[in-house]
């Protein structure tokens, strides 16, 4: 799902919601694979969602750095 996700991003776009759902789908069913609990899954996920909505991307390579702040801002804030 990420591989196709960044394969339709092209030039400068502003992710929206409907761009983020389908990797945070399988950002969620990675985690609970982890065995990180359900509930928490669902919040690192709509955090990390809420962070990535509005942000413009240039290239495939600067979404997934993007991705990775958002991911590790997020599980910071819910383990301080």
């Amino acid at each position: 799902a990420v591989g196709s996700f960044l394969a339709t991003l092209t030039g400068n776009k502003v992710l929206e919601r409907a761009d983020v759902d389908p990797v945070m789908e399988s950002l969620k069913s990675q985690l609970i694979g982890k065995n990180v609990a359900k509930d928490t899954a669902d919040s690192l996920c709509e955090e990390v969602a809420a962070s990535l909505v509005g942000q413009r991307v240039t290239a495939a390579g600067s979404i997934v750095g993007t991705i990775h702040d958002a991911l590790r801002d997020a599980i910071e804030r819910i383990l301080t």
